[in-house]
């Protein structure tokens, strides 16, 4: 498939982060984009009875709302009552929540080897497992 850019509109939103972005793994939205009117949006800013207003303030008629609010990482055991005032702790449970934030998305400069992060890392384009298995070799 070799779609015109400006067609598929696929200039890259102001979503925060571009590190907070990941790309598709199909091509199933270049033809949503091209074929059937698909739109990327920023996030949404107000709900109405019947529309959307976005944060760029444009607004849309909507008849439902999908909400594909994907899996945050929370290292409970990490937050106990027993943990509550050790305060290195507590800062390598909310780093960790973005393996962006870890050396090698995995290791915590406060924790060294004792503690690793493995599996949370997220790939722009392929998969996770084979990504954790060379986590666990280093």
């Amino acid at each position: 498939m070799n779609y015109e850019r400006t067609k598929m509109n696929l200039k890259q939103l102001k979503t925060g982060n571009t590190r907070n972005t990941y790309g598709t793994k199909n091509s199933g939205i270049v033809e949503a984009l091209v074929n059937y009117g698909c739109q990327r949006k920023p996030g949404i800013k107000e709900l109405k009875a019947t529309s959307i207003v976005f944060d760029d303030n444009t607004e849309e008629e909507v008849d439902e709302i999908v909400c594909c609010t994907g899996f945050g990482n929370h290292f409970a055991f990490l937050e106990t009552e027993e943990n509550a005032k050790d305060v290195e702790l507590r800062q390598v449970a909310k780093d960790a929540q973005i393996s962006h934030n870890l050396y090698k998305h995995c290791v915590h400069p406060l924790t060294g080897v004792e503690l690793f992060f493995i599996g949370f890392v997220r790939p722009c384009f392929g998969a996770i497992p084979p990504l954790a298995e060379m986590q666990a070799r280093w």
